[in-house]
């Protein structure tokens, strides 16, 4: 059996789709460290290259191809994964959303296994398999796969040690750092960043909280050693000039972690290098404001939600409009420029919620250096407000049952009838709309 591991990120659905192309797929980086020593690795990143490409790519007939995907991308999952199958390739299935849908992926023909804790002790296993000549997925760790006689199971659990876990070079797999470093910022969605080459890298792993909408399973913070963070940010200036860091990690701010990072910094020559990072609003605090501004951090996309007190109960956001205001209002005390989310149509959602957000939003950028972003709500399979939605117990179209038949606008749709209390999607898209002439921003879909 040819030692060969391919490993895919799916191009989105929708080519018309907003997608961040000079973001590395970082976690196929660190998913192809793991096998390179032991075979050949190729990283085929459909967001960079669009399905043509993926596709001849493909055709080369690796003995394994791993994906990742979105919800955005779960129609071309389904395609690539069969074609795949019938070339004989052994398919797995990884990532957030995959974790989120196992039990609907788990039942695909074309895929073998999907993977649903730490990835890199499941790659690992297969390139050993690989060595030996014979792929058994019920031996892989942190899988859910099927027995040769249909039953699903759940392989043991092995975690990753994210202390001292490195992101790899660059060039991995085939990867050419330049052609992301120059799509910036001409892709870039996220318009409260600087910089003239940026690159993206995570900090932490997981996130403690359980916003209704969020479909993350992971919900313990592991960090990786400040140290080892502040050593990549320069190789990547020395190498590649870089200027500007995005840390895409979910909830960024970590005081102890935060502080030594800190010191790294200056203790690297890291002065001139910029930060934009994601953080809550639960989180900010004068003294993080100020820890943040020592590590560089020059923008924060604050994830508010809405400005409805009952809505952000319901969807277990439990904070207050006063708390968001003064949240920001340190935030831009310190210099530090504040884009704040929204997600319109989240549990319970109504008119005058809707109007919450609005005059929220209205006060939050009559202050210097702040945007809002707003996203008509994107029900994702495997968060709590999908299962408070759609419960088993009562037959939907295959669009909510089926994985790779997910449709956005059909799921949402659907969704608004039975889960909020306006009129319909309109409603929301005209408020998104609103919400986003304040700031003179565009109204897209987009997939990170």
């Amino acid at each position: 059996m040819e030692a060969k591991v391919q490993l895919v990120r799916c191009p989105v659905d929708d080519p018309s789709v907003a997608a961040d192309q000079w973001n590395m797929p970082l976690d196929l980086l660190v998913l192809a460290d793991a096998v390179s020593g032991e075979c050949d690795v190729e990283i085929v990143d459909g967001t960079l290259l669009g399905l043509a490409e993926v596709r001849r790519r493909l055709t080369s007939g690796a003995p394994v191809v791993g994906f990742t995907f979105t919800a955005l991308s779960a129609k071309t999952l389904g395609v690539l994964t069969t074609e795949c199958k019938t070339r004989g390739s052994f398919v797995v299935v990884g990532g957030q959303p995959a974790t989120g849908a196992w039990r609907s992926l788990v039942l695909e023909p074309s895929i073998d296994a999907v993977c649903v804790g730490d990835g890199t002790p499941v790659m690992r296993a297969v390139a050993r398999q690989l060595a030996r000549g014979r792929l058994d997925p019920t031996q892989l760790p942190n899988v859910v796969t099927r027995t040769s006689e249909g039953t699903v199971v759940t392989t043991r659990e092995e975690s990753d040690e994210v202390w001292s876990q490195g992101i790899p070079p660059r060039n991995l797999g085939g990867l050419d750092p330049d052609r992301y470093l120059s799509r910036y910022p001409a892709t870039n969605t996220l318009v409260n960043m600087g910089g003239k080459r940026a690159v993206n890298t995570f900090s932490k792993r997981g996130c403690p909280f359980g916003c209704s909408f969020c479909a993350r399973q992971d919900k313990r913070i592991r960090l990786r050693n400040p140290r080892l963070m502040a050593s990549e940010i320069r190789a990547l200036v020395d190498a590649h000039g870089i200027d500007y860091v995005l840390d895409t990690s979910d909830t960024w701010f970590h005081a102890e972690w935060a502080k030594e990072f800190a010191a790294e910094r200056v203790a690297w020559g890291l002065k001139n290098v910029r930060m934009m990072v994601f953080a809550d609003s639960r989180h900010i605090t004068p003294s993080a404001c100020r820890l943040m501004s020592a590590c560089g951090v020059d923008s924060v996309l604050l994830g508010v939600e809405s400005g409805s007190e009952r809505i952000l109960r319901l969807n277990s956001k439990e904070t207050t409009r006063e708390s968001i205001l003064r949240a920001v209002d340190w935030l831009v005390a310190e210099k530090i420029r504040v884009s704040c989310s929204f997600v319109l149509g989240l549990l319970g959602e109504d008119e005058a919620s809707l109007a919450e957000t609005l005059s929220l939003c209205e006060l939050l950028t009559e202050k210097p250096n702040v945007l809002c972003y707003g996203n008509v709500i994107m029900p994702l399979m495997g968060s709590r407000l999908w299962s408070a939605t759609f419960p088993p117990s009562r037959p939907w179209p295959s669009f909510i049952t089926r994985a790779i038949d997910y449709d956005l606008k059909a799921a949402r749709e659907l969704y608004v009838r039975e889960a909020t209390h306006v009129e319909d999607v309109s409603v929301l898209q005209c408020s998104c709309e609103s919400l986003l002439h304040l700031g003179g921003l565009e109204c897209l879909e987009y997939a990170r």
